[in-house]
């Protein structure tokens, strides 16, 4: 799981990092997240962050934690823009996110939150 796990962080900040696109696909061996660039309005301030807008696992890795440890790894390599999830269906991962610091932003219907930690 590890190598899998350094594998995606590293293609997420090649493409945070060094990529001209404003979104992507990234694959890796248990599935694949869609992710963008954006700047996002809130409280009235516009914001540069980094979206993580769909997840895909592979069933059997599903419920195993990894994209937990996904986001505690991205986070700590993190260092350039807020994180902000897009629609968050799942309640387990819901409760984790709010639970490691992101907040609801927008209506409460759409489940989006952000972690903001890099100004504006």
């Amino acid at each position: 799981m590890e190598e899998v796990l350094q594998d995606l962080i590293i293609k997420t900040l090649k493409f945070q990092c060094e990529s001209q696109k404003r979104n992507t696909w990234i694959d890796f061996a248990y599935g694949k997240v869609y992710v963008r660039k954006s700047f996002r309005l809130h409280n009235g301030e516009m914001l540069r962050c980094f979206d993580i807008a769909t997840i895909e696992l592979e069933d059997e890795f599903r419920g195993q934690g990894f994209f937990k440890l996904f986001i505690d790894r991205f986070h700590k390599t993190n260092r350039r823009e807020n994180i902000f999830f897009e629609s968050v269906l799942n309640p387990k991962l819901y409760v984790y996110l709010t639970k490691f610091g992101f907040i609801p932003t927008g209506d409460k219907e759409s489940l989006n939150l952000i972690l903001l930690e890099y100004g504006k």
